[in-house]
């Protein structure tokens, strides 16, 4: 998701994105982010926000784009499907 919120932003800009599964995703989440010139600043799950009970196990991730994406971002939906982060 991060390949194809962070063109979009201005440098300084956030994106804010649903997430289910988190921790199955981090690792390559944060990975993208450096590549494509984003960093993760936050991680707010429902139950902090009060909402646990209605929808368990969500998050709000806040991606922040520190620096200019390289042209070469987003790439294809076929080659990110066959070279996920």
């Amino acid at each position: 998701m991060i390949e194809y919120l962070l063109p979009f932003l201005r440098v300084g800009g956030d994106a804010i994105a649903w997430k289910g599964r988190l921790h199955d995703e981090l690792a390559g989440a944060r990975k993208a982010c450096v590549s494509i010139g984003g960093e993760i600043v936050m991680i707010r799950s429902t139950s902090d926000l009060g909402l646990g009970d209605t929808l368990p196990g969500r998050s709000l991730v806040v991606i922040r784009k520190t620096r200019p994406t390289p042209p070469r971002f987003p790439r294809a939906a076929a080659e990110a499907k066959r070279r996920p982060w």
